[in-house]
């Protein structure tokens, strides 16, 4: 297939889905330290997506390595009171999630992963990379709609 008729990844996310990372992040309070470690947590992105590129199950491959990159992230200097609050947080949030860390969990790679393309979406080297980085999460984070809604 040529280039001219690859289709291209869909990054875009819902405005919704960002924001609720964001506030995860700042609710477990790893913003900075996100900021502090950047370059190699995006490092381990991409190697996350290297290790799940080809696959039929790429999504699926690429967030079953990347999230326990996040929680390392997230246990890595958080306070237990913070992680206490933010986990009573994504409770209130979801309550039928069983374990509020997963939730946790998927919005801070989410968050990660957004702060990653924002720095390489415009370098041309790195950009179809993060593109296919992102792509993995659009394709996932489908807010419902009349036709979608159980």
């Amino acid at each position: 297939m040529s280039a001219s008729t690859t289709p291209k990844p869909e990054t875009t996310l819902p405005e919704s889905v960002e924001s609720l990372a964001a506030e995860a992040v700042d609710t477990i309070g790893i913003r900075d330290i996100i900021a502090d470690e950047a370059d190699r947590i995006f490092a381990k992105i991409e190697a996350c997506e290297a290790f799940s590129s080809g696959s039929k199950d790429a999504d699926a491959f690429f967030f079953a390595t990347g999230l326990p990159i996040a929680n390392a992230v997230i246990h890595y200097r958080t306070p237990p009171e913070n992680l206490a609050r933010a986990r009573e947080w994504a409770r209130q949030r979801w309550p039928e999630e069983e374990d509020p860390s997963v939730a946790l969990a998927t919005f801070t790679l989410i968050y990660m992963i957004g702060e990653g393309w924002k720095r390489y979406s415009k370098i041309a080297e790195k950009k179809p990379l993060w593109d296919r980085i992102r792509a993995h999460v659009a394709a996932l984070a489908v807010e419902p709609t009349p036709a979608t809604a159980a």
